[in-house]
């Protein structure tokens, strides 16, 4: 079924055998060998012709391609693109069909991929220190699964908010990611690494550079609409305080990826697009309400601010409702608590509002450094 999609698309568009061969980097007797179903075509090579012939189908096609595959090369990253795609029930399937696998590799890749499969349908329901403990367990010889199994470590405590934690977690890690051979599982498990140290270093250590530098790194995997998405946040969002354009520009790149999928990650994304309008006193409408609040003291209108934020009741968003209040009242103590409250929740980054205006206000910069220092530690 999936060949004759292929050879339907590359007749309809005039592609030769030779054309994709060369587009994708194989010889045409690769690309002959894989339409006219001679041999099992490496995991590699359908993906990368996926994404050149039907870069909007991508997903849907390649889950047809493992519905197919029994080399146990292609079974190990097709394990690992379905879980980084989040098609955990088609993960599920997978490991069910090759359960009878007698490649004593491909079983302890499966075993591996199973404990993930039932952690991930399951994970919110256990304890950290039980899923430690689990995790722990797992033994592994292949060097791809020892690392996965430290990044389902590090997982454990980036999900947990032990951010710190994390960082200890990941010394060495990224040198060991790329040593390994196979190229798929080296791009997905790098872009894993890439994803949670891009957000620590921007929301806990406060680094932009270091945070863009890993963004970078997960854009260049091309993993996924997930990842690729996430990297436009940090990316859009380390600009924040720095340049409207390049906040705008990436988060609306960030929006495309997720706004067809992921539609609660879309409407964060757009409420900051909306707050760095407000923070770069750009034209706007705002929809949501801290926003309408922030910009209502911007143009001096605090009474209808503070009934706004009197009807935000939010926890999440109540370090911010308190920053608000603090510049309406000019009051420090305010904003001191504003930022106390987001650098316990780990969120630096985000703390440099409430900081500007305690600066602002005469707060003592060192004294709101070694505050900063202490929370990250």
């Amino acid at each position: 079924m999936l060949r004759k999609i292929i050879q339907n698309e590359m007749n309809k568009r005039e592609i030769t055998h030779s054309m994709l061969a060369k587009e994708i980097g194989v010889t045409s007797s690769v690309i002959s060998k894989f339409i006219n179903n001679t041999q099992e075509t490496s995991f590699e090579i359908v993906l990368a012709t996926i994404r050149f012939l039907f870069s909007n189908k991508e997903d849907e096609l390649m889950i047809k391609y493992i519905q197919e595959i029994n080399k146990p090369s292609n079974i190990y990253p097709s394990l690992e693109y379905l879980a980084t795609h989040r098609h955990i029930e088609e993960l599920g399937i997978l490991i069910e069909k090759q359960a009878s696998n007698k490649n004593a590799t491909c079983q302890e890749w499966l075993k591996i991929y199973s404990f993930f499969y039932n952690w991930q349908k399951n994970f919110k329901n256990i304890p950290r220190i039980e899923q430690l403990k689990r995790i722990r367990e797992l033994k592994a010889q292949e060097p791809e699964l020892k690392i996965f199994i430290r990044l389902m470590e590090m997982y454990v405590f980036y999900f947990e908010l032990k951010y710190c934690v994390v960082q200890e977690f990941s010394t060495g890690l990224y040198e060991e990611i790329k040593a390994l051979e196979n190229n798929y599982i080296k791009s997905s498990y790098k872009a894993r690494f890439s994803e949670m140290m891009s957000y620590i270093n921007l929301k806990v250590y406060n680094d932009q550079i270091k945070a863009r530098d890993y963004a970078e790194s997960l854009l260049e995997g091309n993993i996924g609409r997930c990842f690729n998405g996430f990297a436009y946040f940090i990316k859009g969002y380390s600009y924040l305080y720095e340049s409207f354009d390049k906040t705008v520009k990436y988060l609306k790149e960030s929006y495309k990826q997720y706004h067809k999928y992921y539609n609660a990650y879309a409407l964060d994304i757009d409420e900051k697009i909306e707050l760095a309008k407000v923070i770069w006193d750009k034209p706007v409408e705002p929809k949501y309400p801290l926003n309408q609040a922030y910009l209502l003291i911007k143009q001096g209108n605090n009474d209808q601010a503070i009934t706004i934020l009197e009807g935000i009741e939010s926890e999440e968003k109540e370090p911010l409702v308190q920053f608000l209040r603090g510049l309406i009242y000019k009051d420090s103590n305010i904003m001191l608590q504003s930022m106390i409250c987001l650098l316990k929740r780990g969120d630096t980054f985000l703390a440099n509002m409430p900081k500007v205006a305690l600066l602002q206000n005469g707060f003592s910069e060192d004294v709101l450094t070694d505050l900063i220092n202490l929370h990250i530690k």
